[in-house]
């Protein structure tokens, strides 16, 4: 053991491997290697980043998680490399990689870890993407605490107040969707995201109390992960989930990974939500979009990325979607904190969805695995409800040959637009 000074006030205890640092004293370790300094914090936010640090580690004590290696990436992102044995259910067996091919003209988007795999920890062990809670480290997000925080976090969800949308619907028994997602790199504002995301749910007898769902996203979020630092949003696979509603968050109950526990990530994952896109699309230029699914197997939610499954929902969360869900979803959404004067926070590219390939993000070849498990297209699908075209808007699904047999697109520069309030 050596005694070194962490991010923590004072010195403690560093146990590589563990998270148990002295009697009293709980912290995570510095990655192997640093690739990016820590940002310069002021007195106010240090004492919110010490509070951020022990909350991470006392999550990690609580599960009884076992830190094999800790990593850093070159965008600065750190991921602790857990030890299978010390995280319940990982060791449940995923099932066969998804088969695809790309069309011409589109590649395919990576994350920051396929890119550069120098990044990642031993092969065989639990990718866990440790947040930064930034809103909240820097006073973006006005909050008393970690908790009160957590408590007021902005979640994916199809229907919600000072949400605009983009996308569609399509009520049908079902136990799956997937979608390759083009999301490019549009602007957003601080203390709002912008998601494109798929997500099957059902409402059950009483929506407040009893809606199930699982979903997601391509997220460029500065309400609840990131701030904004003056560079471009980096762009994140995130997943969520509901048991009880939309306003009932926290751990095994719902919310995003990283903000509550629930999800299941497995064993040998190349990396697990939270992880960089990249590249990303540009307007004018090279099309990249990486294919996300979601599948009911064994009452299970699973969720895979491009050809990994990267953990599960378990079964004993959900008493609806027990075996099906009711609804699938396709859309993008732009939450705004402070909506009198609408975010000038993008959807996509920023572009509307009438400009088409090579201009605005889409959702290409979604279906739904009906319960025979039977791809079906979402023809004839409904829109979700908050729209304003002035904002935000979204094309029909269209039938554009091979690759794009249906191909939805979405985007719009929200406040940027004349009549967006």
């Amino acid at each position: 053991m050596s005694l070194r000074t962490t991010a923590l006030t004072g010195p403690v205890l560093l146990l590589v491997g563990c998270t148990t640092l002295g009697d009293d004293v709980l912290a995570l370790p510095e990655p192997s290697i640093r690739r990016v300094d820590p940002p310069v914090l002021d007195a106010e936010q240090q004492k919110r980043q010490d509070e951020v640090n022990r909350f991470l580690a006392q999550r990690y004590h609580d599960e009884g998680w076992v830190i094999l290696d800790t990593t850093q990436t070159y965008l600065g992102d750190i991921i602790d490399w857990l030890d299978p044995k010390s995280v319940p259910g990982s060791e449940v067996t995923p099932p066969p990689p998804p088969e695809f091919e790309l069309p011409p003209g589109v590649e395919l988007q990576q994350t920051e870890l396929d890119v550069y795999p120098e990044l990642r920890g031993p092969s065989w062990s639990v990718p866990m993407f440790r947040p930064t809670f930034a809103p909240y480290v820097f006073g973006d997000v006005p909050a008393s605490s970690v908790e009160d925080f957590l408590a007021k976090s902005a979640h994916g969800q199809p229907e919600g107040q000072d949400r605009l949308y983009g996308g569609i619907a399509v009520p049908a028994q079902n136990i799956g969707a997937h979608s390759f997602i083009n999301s490019y790199d549009g602007k957003v504002e601080a203390t709002t995201m912008s998601l494109l995301e798929l997500a099957v749910s059902c409402d059950g007898l009483d929506p407040d109390t009893t809606l199930e769902q699982v979903g997601v996203t391509a997220s460029r979020d500065r309400a609840n992960f990131d701030r904004d630092d003056g560079k471009p949003a980096v762009t994140r696979i995130q997943v969520e989930f509901y048991t009880a509603g939309f306003k009932n968050i926290g751990n095994d109950k719902g919310g995003w990974d990283g903000m509550s526990t629930g999800f299941k990530p497995v064993g040998g994952a190349p990396y697990g939500p939270g992880v960089a896109l990249m590249p990303m699309s540009t307007v004018g230029g090279a099309t990249y979009d990486s294919r996300f699914e979601i599948r009911n197997i064994a009452g299970g939610w699973w969720i895979s990325h491009n050809y990994n499954w990267l953990g599960y929902y378990p079964p004993e969360f959900f008493d609806v979607m027990t075996s099906e869900a009711c609804e699938a979803y396709w859309y993008g959404e732009v939450f705004d904190r402070t909506p009198t004067s609408w975010t000038a926070t993008d959807m996509g590219s920023g572009h509307f969805a009438a400009e088409g390939f090579g201009r605005a993000a889409y959702f290409r070849l979604p279906v739904y695995l009906d319960t025979a498990g039977v791809a079906q297209w979402p023809d004839g699908a409904g829109t979700p409800s908050a729209v304003d075209p002035a904002c935000y808007t979204s094309t029909e699904l269209f039938n554009l040959g091979p690759g794009f047999e249906r191909v939805m697109y979405v985007g719009g520069p929200g406040g940027d637009s004349p009549g967006c309030n």
